[in-house]
């Protein structure tokens, strides 16, 4: 039984001696046959790495070649780059230069205007009174009560109206008009401002007589020459020459009351009794005012006013389009400043002016005006005297205009707003 066993154990162990050599056998087939595949795949690879090495190799070569190329590119840019900043030095200095000599031509041209502007000022210094004479003097005409000349006045426009002086036809019963060539036409008054001294009178015909330009009397300039034309004692059309010798001044006018008329130039050019009314022309024959007043004989002498043609613009239209001219107002008493103010008030200046008495049921009243107030400025334009302020208001404000005061209270400056009111007639 044991010899079976032991039998059968070695067919068994032969059988699988010989599986394994089998498997042995098949495994060592599979192993050649993958290092085969495998020293297939390595060739492969070989030569795929030496094709890649041999592009690469190609790539740089390539390549650097371009490089080498673009730098030589770069180097030559770089030597025109030193040479265009070397040019643009060069431009930048030209320029400095081209500045340089544009500075002092426009320092010349400067000169030249100024030059310029001197020969313009000398040229309108020398008046050809003639000349101006002929070109308005028929515009000129001599007012009468029917039996005495009383005064003169002017053209104003093309459809009959006349301008004088508010003075002059007061207490006329009869207004005559008489022109330069002797034709005399009987006028009516078409309305007055008795605190601006004008009045517009409409004659009963028109004399088809071509009216003078008013000018723009802000223009004015103190020295420059003027020349006054009117009827003075009996005399017609008289011319007389001289300069302006100060301009937005306050006058007191006599008549039946005295009135303190603002707005006016002041000229040196000799003026007398019948000169009220008649013109102020510039050397470009323009009226720049009309003539009102000159100072009393007994207190001096060159100094005569000129209601300004701004104002009688503004007045003259008002009449004719409204029958009446609102004169602005604000209800206070005005007093220029004394050097004594100026030091016991500590103010520092003499510019600005003192409220004196303010009125009751006033413009002034209302907006909180007191007395001893420094008014500095209206509308943010400085009030440097009485007659600057009066003139102002004249001639920039209207009834009902809101504006804006700025006073000088304690030391303090306070702003206050004020609506404009009418002067009370006369």
């Amino acid at each position: 039984m044991l010899h079976k066993i032991t039998i059968g154990l070695l067919v068994l162990l032969a059988i699988l001696i010989g599986g394994l050599g089998y498997y042995s056998h098949t495994l060592n087939l599979e192993v050649n046959s993958l290092m085969g595949q495998l020293t297939t795949f390595q060739t492969e690879q070989t030569s795929q790495i030496d094709a890649i090495s041999d592009n690469i190799t190609t790539f740089k070569e390539e390549n650097l070649a371009r490089i080498d190329g673009l730098s030589g590119k770069i180097n030559e840019n770089l030597t025109k780059i030193t040479v265009l900043e070397g040019e643009i030095g060069e431009i930048l200095t030209a320029i400095g230069t081209l500045e340089n000599e544009i500075d002092k031509t426009a320092a010349r041209v400067i000169t030249l205007e100024s030059k310029i502007e001197e020969m313009a000022v000398l040229s309108r210094s020398v008046l050809d009174a003639n000349q101006i004479y002929q070109n308005i003097g028929q515009a000129t005409v001599r007012i009468s009560d029917g039996v005495f000349q009383v005064g003169s006045g002017f053209i104003l426009d093309d459809e009959a109206h006349v301008l004088t002086a508010y003075h002059v036809i007061d207490d006329l019963d009869e207004i005559y008009v008489i022109l330069s060539d002797g034709r005399t036409y009987l006028a009516t008054e078409t309305g007055s401002s008795a605190q601006s001294d004008i009045a517009v009178l409409t004659l009963e015909d028109n004399p088809a007589i071509e009216p003078p330009v008013l000018a723009d009397s802000s223009n004015v300039r103190i020295g420059q020459p003027v020349v006054a034309i009117g009827n003075p004692f009996d005399i017609s059309r008289a011319i007389t020459t001289g300069i302006v010798s100060q301009t937005d001044q306050v006058a007191e006018i006599y008549n039946t009351q005295p009135i303190l008329v603002a707005n006016l130039i002041q000229f040196d050019a000799a003026v007398n009794s019948g000169n009220s009314g008649g013109l102020l022309v510039n050397s470009s024959s323009e009226i720049i005012g009309m003539v009102i007043a000159r100072i009393e004989p007994e207190r001096g002498d060159g100094i005569y006013w000129a209601v300004s043609s701004n104002k009688l613009k503004r007045v003259a239209d008002a009449i004719i389009s409204e029958g009446k001219f609102n004169y602005p107002w604000l209800g206070v008493g005005l007093y220029d400043i004394t050097p004594e103010m100026v030091q016991t008030k500590d103010l520092g200046t003499i510019n600005g002016v003192i409220v004196g008495e303010v009125w009751d049921e006033s413009p002034a009243k209302d907006a909180g005006i007191k007395v001893d107030d420094i008014i500095m400025a209206i509308n943010d334009v400085p009030t440097d005297s009485r007659a600057s302020l009066i003139s102002y208001l004249g001639e920039h404000l209207s009834a009902e205009d809101i504006t804006t005061f700025i006073v000088l209270r304690d030391g303090i400056l306070v702003e206050l707003s004020l609506e404009i009111g009418i002067r009370p007639l006369l």
